[in-house]
């Protein structure tokens, strides 16, 4: 049977995985979006239609600039994640020293233990202290992931259209490949027919 800490461990650890996985999905759902809204600029452009371009570019603007900002708070979680493993790792190692401690003052007179011991025990409250800190912070961090995001800034027109000219060049390039592979084949044929 676990103990009560123990288990708002566990529940604290699996509301940070459900979150970790629900900010993934956020950035996976995005990108058929993006290159929706790509497409459509592309579209508008050809058939020269700049105000539905510019609406196309505005709203892949807006999501890009949604993917950019969920990537750098999963980038950030994770590590804050990592960071209070350390901590709750480095809290039981100090305890487990602090332990340790006490039996070796059984075990020795002349050591003066009342003042390791008191180390031991300033650097366990310390860690415990900051490990705290940590899980408020992890805590305060679900609850803006869970309010959502609806900020949209920090992609420069420029970037928009890179993007758009970057989806044209691979198209090319890939059709360049296609074509290429097809005229070897051809050539391979009438090689073995001649």
């Amino acid at each position: 049977m676990r103990s009560r800490k123990e288990q708002k461990l566990i529940e604290r650890r699996m509301a940070l995985n459900e979150t970790k996985e629900r900010m993934s999905r956020f950035v996976a759902e995005l990108e058929p979006k993006r290159k929706l809204f790509i497409d459509k600029a592309k579209l508008a452009r050809k058939q020269g239609a700049p105000a539905q371009e510019a609406a196309a570019k505005a709203a892949l603007k807006q999501v890009v600039s949604q993917q950019k900002l969920a990537e750098r708070m999963l980038l950030d979680f994770e590590i804050m994640t990592n960071m209070s493993d350390i901590n709750e790792m480095s809290a039981r190692f100090l305890k487990d020293v602090s332990v340790m401690g006490k039996q070796m003052e059984k075990l020795t007179v002349s050591f003066d233990h009342v003042k390791v011991g008191k180390t031991l025990d300033e650097a366990v409250l310390k860690a415990q202290v900051q490990s705290e800190k940590m899980n408020e912070y992890l805590d305060a961090m679900n609850v803006v992931m869970d309010s959502g995001y609806e900020a949209a800034g920090g992609v420069s027109d420029e970037e928009i259209d890179d993007i758009i000219g970057r989806e044209d060049i691979e198209s090319e390039d890939k059709m360049s490949r296609d074509i290429e592979s097809k005229l070897a084949a051809l050539d391979g044929e009438i090689g073995t027919r001649a």
